[in-house]
């Protein structure tokens, strides 16, 4: 007969209770304390956490969750903030196609100050999206060739309908007034772009040559100090060719001289 089939019961329920060493005489142990603290809900039985274990009570993270314990997102979140269509906001435009960006309206013959400091071209998103772009280009069908430089990152983004003005220069206080998003390299001869004051063409290209819109204008589209614009029913890249929808605009400018940069033209009816 062992030695412990001969204590009796209460002694026993001591041994355990006060986990004296002398009971391990009698091959009476008590079995490890549970690690857990009050804060843990896992049961002794089948606790399997370390000390290392952060997971409490409130945390509702499933194994597929890919957020951090911090975040109370179930697992079918994603946090995508961009679900929806290329184009529907300004965080997630889509890339310019051609006749996406009309030529609208032109400063081609500044009185006030010179042309290589107020001349300004306007292009209108003539779509419904939010649209992007890089690399575009001014040109006619000689020598001019320029560069668009936006002013900032911003500025290469235009919501639907909106305007983007491309200046010769994009000091306000030198361009007569103007609040640009963008310059060229302005030249008239080569190496940049200028608007002529007799004849000539403007034609908005991709970098590697496609084209988005064009225009050819003669001199009745200019008048020195105003600037000229398509009207807004015919603010499209087939209707602005029609010169016959061009008008001069009466808005004044700061610093002398009239047009609407930036805004809705005057209407040429």
């Amino acid at each position: 007969m062992s030695k412990s089939s001969r204590i009796p019961t209460v002694a026993i329920l001591l041994c355990l209770a006060l986990a004296s060493p002398a009971c391990s005489e009698y091959g009476l142990t008590r079995g490890p304390a549970d690690d857990d603290d009050a804060t843990d809900d896992d049961t002794t039985d089948d606790d399997d956490d370390d000390a290392s274990d952060d997971d409490d009570a409130s945390d509702d993270d499933d194994a597929s969750d890919d957020d951090d314990a911090s975040d109370d997102d179930d697992a079918s979140d994603d946090d995508d903030s961009h679900s929806g269509p290329a184009g529907d906001s300004e965080e997630n435009p889509r890339s310019l196609l051609p006749g996406d960006l009309v030529i609208n309206e032109l400063m081609i013959d500044p009185a006030e100050i010179s042309d290589a400091e107020g001349e300004y071209i306007e292009l209108r998103n003539s779509s419904q999206d939010w649209v992007e772009f890089s690399g575009l280009r001014l040109r006619d069908w000689g020598v001019d060739d320029s560069p668009i430089i936006p002013l900032g990152p911003a500025e290469s983004v235009i919501g639907p309908g909106g305007y983007f003005v491309v200046c010769a220069t994009g000091d306000y206080w030198n361009n007569g007034g103007v609040d640009c998003d963008a310059t060229i390299a302005y030249s008239t001869w080569g190496e940049g772009f200028a608007l002529s004051n007799q004849e000539d063409e403007v034609l908005l290209t991709t970098a590697q040559g496609v084209d988005i819109d064009s225009l050819v204008y003669d001199s009745s589209l200019v008048e020195p100090g105003e600037a000229t614009g398509v009207d807004p029913s015919a603010s499209s890249v087939s209707g602005n060719d029609d010169l016959g929808s061009w008008c001069l605009q009466w808005g004044s400018l700061p610093f002398g001289g009239t047009g609407s940069p930036g805004s809705t033209n005057d209407s040429c009816n």
